[in-house]
């Protein structure tokens, strides 16, 4: 007899394979951000292609309240994507967006026939970084200023006086001072030398020279500065043609 014709069968799609998720923070002052990045590798179609992916997220981070988290319907060529929530701690900078500690996330393929079974994926949540102080704020208090030997050198120091708030105070993080000179400081510091050196001024220079610093704190993944403070050094000065002595 005639062989019959191939029969082809077609079913909903099998699940995706070597899923999985990644949770880390990010953002800046103001804004904190916690990002869940998923990856999944394709699901078998069951002879009818895969029209697209579903990802689920759920998390417990504060900043976006109680079982919070989103869904991504994508296309099927698409095997990434990123789930943020942000925390603004605008209104009150010493407030952290404290997470839970865990978040969980399913993806699931469909095709023309329908939803193939989910896989899933759990993670902890890292850490928060250190809430970053609030940016503006004015450091230093005064300063003082002492030449080594004579001014005509302009070599000296001067040591600025600082009364840094509670929030740079107690920072958990990284500061530093920029400006005339560079370097990591302690956030707590009460005060900070900052090397001059302008060398001999001939005249008309009257000697007046201007400088300023800028404080920072960094917490892994933002960076605030505080106001810049700024002041002068007043050095004596060589006549044109006066020998350097």
């Amino acid at each position: 007899s005639t062989a019959s014709n191939t029969v082809t069968t077609s079913g909903a799609p099998g699940a995706p394979s070597d899923v999985s998720a990644t949770g880390t923070f990010g953002g800046t002052w103001k804004v904190e951000k916690f990002n869940v990045d998923v990856s999944w590798g394709a699901a078998p179609d069951n002879g009818s292609p895969i029209t697209g992916y579903r990802v689920e997220v759920t998390t417990d981070y504060a900043g976006g309240g109680p079982g919070a988290g989103g869904t991504y319907n994508v296309g099927p060529t698409v095997r990434t994507v990123r789930h943020t929530e942000s925390c603004y701690t605008g209104y009150d900078p010493s407030a952290e967006c404290i997470s839970s500690g865990s978040f969980s996330v399913t993806v699931t393929a469909i095709n023309a026939i329908g939803e193939g079974p989910a896989t899933g994926a759990n993670g902890s949540e890292p850490a928060p970084p250190p809430t970053l102080p609030a940016g503006g704020a004015q450091l230093v208090t005064g300063h003082t200023h002492d030449w080594m030997g004579s001014s005509l050198e302009g070599q000296g120091t001067t040591t600025l006086t600082l009364a840094p708030p509670s929030d740079w105070a107690g920072f958990g993080g990284t500061c530093s001072v920029s400006g005339s000179e560079s370097r990591t400081i302690p956030c707590n510091a009460t005060s900070v030398t900052v090397s001059i050196s302008t060398g001999y001024v001939r005249q008309p220079n009257d000697g007046t020279f201007s400088h300023s610093v800028t404080f920072h704190a960094d917490n892994g993944v933002g960076t605030v500065s505080s106001a810049p403070y700024s002041w002068t050094t007043n050095q004596s000065t060589l006549c044109q043609g006066c020998q350097i002595p």
